[in-house]
């Protein structure tokens, strides 16, 4: 099956897309697409009969990709770790990850390139970015094979199917209807969805008076939202792009990039990545449309168009352009927050780093590497996982699943209280008039929710597509999509007030400042609220994590630290945890809430943090910690300067042919311009090195000068055969050979002057052949070269010397 579409389908649509691709010259894989959803949306009737019969092949056939993904560990019935829709939009690619000695985009060029033996079985292969390409496997071809075959290759680092993303807009059942809000205006509730005849962008009141801005008061943020002031910051918003003439985003945007048409043009084709933007940084202040939580201060959006032409129409982001994003996000120093509405619906079990599943673990090592780097990221913590027709609330999905992500869970409001039978009389009373936060009934909760923002009922000026609607008109918004920009606004806002924040120090602060919203199981386990920091519920919980940010007082504690001082203890070690020579500890009081920059002197040079970790099991890179209520212990990890086995560039490696010994080429290290050698850098352990196929170099580092390890792979050829004779006749040509033991046939192939090359295959029990039909009187070249097939693999000799002979 191919995209998750029955082959009946396939055979009747594709001829229609075929003749569409033939008369409008395109060639690529874009064309090909957007030939096929043209296909598709001019035979609405053949495609809802044939639908019905796609559902027959779907549903007893096997997932695309699911070879590739049972030798990975995942078994499909034990729950859907990444597979969202049955359209699989994109599974017939992989994507090709590449190593950090191998992410040089001149050195591949505007398309991914392989070795010999890999280009035949690649219909089309794309360059993304530096580090990722993707690729289409020819017709007939083994996906499971090739990636096994690519994966081979020590420049890539992994391979898997691309796959597609959900958005984490709200469900879509009733409760979110047209139809339900219309019958909810109409209730007791009405005043909250009044749409005033001007639509004034700037909280100035209390909260009961403006409903319309209830996700500002309930960050705390009816003084801070009007700082102007503040170092620039850039977050990445990686969705579906972005409506750049929006008039409240205006000023607000800086140059993007659009992965399916590999150019700067973000254009919006569905809308979700304008409301994205619009709830984190839309302009306020302006008295039109809305605003976001990002107020007045200096925050900007870099947007990356993650969207793709599947070809039918899903709503889905492509695997492979996240990853590109990622990347290409890894080498922009000017992006500080990422913020990532969408995911992949997970499973009842937290997935960890090293467990197994190929796709998550390299969606987690781009993570890390940007967490490494002092970025923060965000991502919505999910709208529930739809299981064989049950919802499940408490899964995990990921990138928000992450420890290097923080997952944000969407906030509700009630003004009335708790409704009859939840909770006391009591509650229900005293809150009459009060605004109530909860969680919203579709927001994720787990383990790895870390923080809760506003998400439902946010309102906005934008229609579908992120078309800008009537200057007094607003829509209203459900889900964690948009509870994760309300917090990345809000964490950029406070980074502007101080940017030598890195993601994990701003993180600190944040905890240390938000509000506790208390899970209390008292009151039918769904209202944030009551009892006080010695409640019961006091802390952290699976349904609002850490609660949610108070940017006021984080303003005021930037700006005031408390009065309160603790006792900071500094260690200094190198990377292997020794006490660093010459750097004795350091013991000193910090006020509660000040940002520690961490530089100490050593003889007459300043010392930079490297890496850190403190007594309250925080972990981080880069120049700053910020200083919890309590005492604490930091231990200052400097830099590491031995490189990494994998971020070496390995030259002169070369295929060898069999001779019946262990072979052992030879090869150079290099990095930085000095070259490292076995034995002394590094120990080279060879393995499969004997026999014709694919022989592999366990690199192993000394830990003195070098770290890590790596594989390097070559291959052993068949031994090559020779010509021993050629004889002429008429319009034919015989050639014998010198046989070659333990080979699986032979190629023979021959030309005449610039024509092409013709080949034909031989046994291997033969020793000669005659080419039959040539032309008469005419110079032929001919070479011949022998293969081994090695577990579905075959390898091949060099080619014989060339020989030439004309005909009779």
């Amino acid at each position: 099956m191919e995209n998750g579409v029955c082959p009946v389908y396939n055979g009747i649509m594709s001829e229609y897309a075929h003749r569409l691709k033939q008369e409008s010259g395109g060639d690529s894989l874009s064309d090909w697409r957007r030939a096929r959803r043209r296909a598709y949306n001019a035979r609405p009737t053949v495609r809802r009969a044939i639908f019905l019969l796609a559902l027959v092949f779907v549903v007893s056939a096997t997932l695309p990709g699911v070879d590739v993904l049972a030798s990975q560990g995942w078994q499909p019935e034990t729950g859907l770790p990444y597979e969202t829709s049955l359209d699989a939009p994109v599974a017939e690619q992989l994507v090709v990850l590449y190593t950090a000695a191998e992410t040089d985009a001149a050195a591949r060029g505007n398309e991914a390139t392989f070795d010999g033996d890999v280009v035949a079985d690649v219909a089309e292969a794309k360059h993304l970015s530096a580090g990722v390409d993707v690729v289409v496997p020819d017709e007939g071809v083994d996906v499971t094979a090739l990636a096994a075959e690519l994966e081979a290759d020590p420049q890539v680092a992994a391979v898997f199917p691309n796959r597609a993303l959900k958005l984490y807009e709200a469900p879509n059942d009733y409760a979110f209807s047209s139809e339900a809000l219309t019958r909810y205006q109409n209730t007791r509730y009405a005043s909250q969805y009044v749409v005033p005849t001007r639509a004034n962008s700037w909280f100035t009141g209390a909260w009961p008076q403006f409903p319309l801005a209830w996700q500002y008061a309930a960050l705390g943020n009816q003084n801070a939202w009007g700082t102007a002031s503040g170092s620039p910051v850039v977050v990445g918003v990686i969705d579906t792009g972005v409506n750049r003439s929006h008039p409240d985003l205006a000023g607000r945007l800086e140059t993007g990039k659009n992965y399916e048409d590999n150019n700067t043009n973000v254009v919006d084709p569905d809308g979700h990545g304008t409301q994205v933007a619009l709830s984190l940084a839309g302009v306020a202040g302006n008295s039109w449309g809305s605003a976001g939580a990002a107020g007045r201060t200096p925050v900007k959006i870099k947007p990356y168009s993650v969207w793709g032409d599947t070809g039918f129409g899903s709503q889905d982001l492509v695997v492979s352009h996240v990853m590109a994003a990622l990347d290409d996000i890894s080498r922009d120093s000017s992006v500080r927050i990422v913020n990532m509405s969408f995911g992949v619906d997970g499973t009842a079990n937290l997935w960890r780093p090293g467990s197994g599943d190929v796709f998550l673990q390299s969606l987690w090592q781009k993570c890390e590497t940007l967490k490494n780097q002092g970025k923060l990221l965000i991502a919505a913590a999910g709208n529930g996982v739809p299981v064989r027709g049950v919802w499940h609330y408490n899964y995990y999905s990921y990138p928000a699943g992450f420890d290097n992500v923080l997952g944000i869970g969407a906030l509700d409001y009630m003004y009335s209280g708790v409704p009859a039978g939840v909770g006391d009389a009591t509650y229900r009373t005293t809150r009459n008039t009060t605004p109530t936060l909860r969680y919203s009934s579709y927001s994720q909760y787990n383990s790895r929710v870390d923080f809760c923002a506003p998400g439902s009922r946010i309102a906005m000026n934008s229609g579908d597509r992120g078309l800008r609607l009537a200057a007094n008109t607003l829509t209203f918004n459900d889900g964690t999509s948009f509870a994760a920009p309300i917090f990345a606004g809000t964490a950029a806002a406070i980074l502007t007030q101080c940017p030598q924040l890195t993601g994990v120090g701003l993180t600190n602060l944040l905890k240390a400042t938000a509000r506790d919203l208390q899970y209390n199981p008292s009151l039918g386990g769904v209202w944030g609220a009551s009892g006080g920091e010695d409640s019961a519920w006091a802390g952290r919980d699976n349904h609002y994590g850490n609660g949610i940010p108070q940017v006021d007082d984080t303003f005021e504690a930037l700006r005031n630290p408390a009065n309160t001082t603790h006792n900071l203890t500094v260690r200094f070690v190198d990377q292997d945890g020794k006490a660093l020579a010459g750097v004795p500890s350091l013991t000193t009081t910090v006020k509660d809430y000040s940002v520690y920059t961490g530089y100490h002197n050593k003889s007459v040079a300043w010392h930079r943090f490297g890496s850190w970790r403190d007594s309250t099991g925080n972990v981080g890179t880069g120049t700053s910690y910020v200083m919890p209520a309590r005492d604490v212990t930091l231990t200052v990890v400097y830099p590491d300067t031995r490189p990494t086995l994998a971020s070496m560039t390995v030259t002169g490696l070369k295929n060898v042919t069999y001779t019946g010994k262990t072979r052992r080429p030879t090869f150079k290290i290099a990095y930085g311009g000095k070259y490292y050698t076995v034995g002394r850098d590094f120990t080279a352990t060879y393995a499969s090195n004997k026999a014709v196929g694919t022989a592999t170099i366990r690199l192993t580092a000394n830990n003195t000068t070098t770290r890590g390890s790596r594989t390097l792979s070559f291959k052993i050829l068949p031994t090559k055969t020779k010509i021993t004779k050629l004889t002429a006749g008429r319009k034919k040509l015989t050639m014998k050979w010198k046989k070659i033991s333990g080979t699986t046939k032979y190629q023979v192939r021959y030309k005449r002057a610039s024509a092409g090359w013709k080949t034909k295959t031989v046994s291997a029990k033969k020793r000669s052949v005659t080419l039959q039909k040539l032309a008469a009187r005419k110079t032929y070249k001919l070479q011949i070269r022998s293969y081994k097939t090695v577990k579905g693999k075959k390898f091949y000799s060099t080619w014989s010397t060339l020989k030439s002979k004309k005909t009779k």
